[in-house]
């Protein structure tokens, strides 16, 4: 049996993409955008305030029941003076967020969800995300 060059690599590229696109441990490496949240939106909103540069770490899907949703984020914080001014406007500063600070930690919950802020160093961020 002769086999054509030509068609037996675009068949093979033909067949490597389709098992590409349907395997399903591939498509659950890719990370998930957060799902659309108000009150995640806030805090990345709040995030985006004193840091252009930070990545999440951890976002949950929609709350299950007594299950709250789950936003983990790092931060790099290279400019320090920025943050305070930034935690005033918070809006979830202002309605009684039960929130604990740990180290560069910063963690509460707020409207359903569990957010985790890690503020690090531009040098830590780097080795973090390496």
């Amino acid at each position: 049996m002769k086999i054509n060059r030509r068609s037996f690599v675009s068949t093979g590229s033909l067949v490597a993409c389709g098992m590409a696109l349907n395997a399903t441990s591939l498509v659950a490496a890719v990370p998930r955008p957060l799902p659309p949240c108000a009150n995640g939106e806030a805090v990345l909103d709040y995030v985006r305030s004193y840091s252009a540069n930070f990545r999440v770490v951890e976002a949950s899907g929609p709350a299950g029941e007594g299950r709250p949703r789950k936003l983990h984020l790092l931060v790099e914080l290279a400019d320090v003076s920025r943050w305070p001014a930034a935690m005033a406007r918070a809006r979830f500063a202002h309605i009684g967020a039960r929130t604990r600070a740990h180290g560069n930690t910063l963690s509460f919950a707020f409207g359903g969800l569990d957010v985790t802020i890690e503020n690090l160093t531009p040098e830590v961020f780097a080795a973090r995300l390496g």
